[in-house]
């Protein structure tokens, strides 16, 4: 029989046509208030955004009055709308974020074709809940066998989930926020100037994780 084993890689879309085709559709959608989801009817699946517009200190290079610069993407097999509401609750439940201050946009799709625009949303958005020091968002509740584990850095940024309260904070969340706090001050060192009259600084041989936390502490409230 004829026809190469391997040969070169096959591209089915080798001038991003159909990416471009899915980015375009997706921005065309109109965004609506996650509040909204608990009145909303979806039943279907797809691939959803949503936007981040309040105060919150680390979050205003990404502010998006006008819902262009996802803090988050993810997917549902099934019924988007079940997804959408376990983010309202996560949010909700969070003692420094306000849902108020949240938009979504949803693009239905079948399953397949959901698995291969979320890859590629991630990839030309790089929305900030699904890098390292902030990834746990779209974490579930473990169940009661599980409430001892460690609480994903999301949780340490944004206490409150119940099932999360319980759960201890992990070392590596503390290095990753350690990072952020840094990257934070470089990106806003006008501000540290203002409020703390220089640079803030965080011991590094503290023991507690909380110490990290101490810098968004002062001014790092949603509500």
């Amino acid at each position: 029989m004829g026809g190469q084993i391997l040969g070169e890689v096959y591209n089915p879309d080798p001038n991003n046509e159909i990416a471009r085709r899915m980015l375009e559709e997706f921005e065309s959608r109109r965004a609506f208030p996650l509040r909204d989801v608990r009145r909303r009817s979806f039943g279907h699946g797809g691939v959803y955004a949503l936007y981040y517009n309040g105060p919150f200190a680390l979050y205003q290079s990404i502010r998006s009055p006008d819902s262009r610069i996802p803090i988050y993407i993810g997917k549902a097999d099934g019924d988007v709308g079940t997804r959408l509401k376990s983010h309202f609750k996560s949010i909700n439940n969070a003692y420094n974020l306000d849902l108020d201050h949240f938009t979504v946009r949803v693009l239905p799709l079948t399953a397949a074709w959901a698995v291969w625009t979320e890859a590629l949303f991630h990839e030309h958005y790089d929305p900030l809940w699904i890098r390292g020091a902030f990834t746990g968002f779209g974490n579930n509740n473990p169940g009661s066998k599980r409430s001892d584990g460690k609480a994903s850095n999301w949780d340490v940024i944004h206490p409150g989930r119940e099932w999360a309260l319980t759960m201890s904070r992990s070392s590596n969340a503390r290095v990753q926020l350690k990072a952020e706090q840094e990257r934070w001050e470089l990106e806003n060192a006008n501000l540290v100037v203002e409020l703390f009259g220089g640079k803030a600084q965080v011991e590094d041989d503290s023991d507690d994780p909380d110490e990290i936390l101490d810098l968004f502490a002062l001014f790092s409230t949603d509500r």
